[in-house]
């Protein structure tokens, strides 16, 4: 369909006087990672859409509180895997199922993460 019909939406909850938040999207091989900014408990998730049909293929990470919105919000996505910085280092998460394949412990800053082709 490319009519510019709307296919689906999501809604963010809202948090006592607080809301969710859209942080980010990353559109690879037909799904849309899209970063949901949590406020109670502080965190981010990062979930994986169908972009076509609107449904919800997995969520991760389970504790919220891993991800940062400082920070987090800036994962990338490059052939299949989705990479998400925090403060202590980098998450390698496969796309298609959300697994984490490893973490990376980096001891210094570093700015946003732009995976190579």
């Amino acid at each position: 369909m490319n009519d510019g019909a709307q296919l689906w939406c999501t809604h963010t909850q809202p948090q006592g006087n607080n809301s969710e938040e859209f942080e980010q999207t990353v559109f690879m091989n037909g799904i849309a990672y899209v970063g949901r900014g949590l406020w109670i408990p502080d965190g981010l998730r990062i979930e994986a859409w169908d972009a076509t049909k609107g449904t919800l293929h997995w969520a991760w990470p389970a504790n919220v509180s891993l991800l940062s919105h400082d920070l987090s919000w800036l994962f990338a996505g490059s052939n299949g895997m989705l990479y998400v910085p925090v403060r202590q280092g980098i998450y390698a998460i496969r796309g298609s199922d959300g697994h984490q394949l490893w973490f990376a412990t980096l001891n210094m800053g570093f700015g946003p993460i732009v995976p190579a082709p």
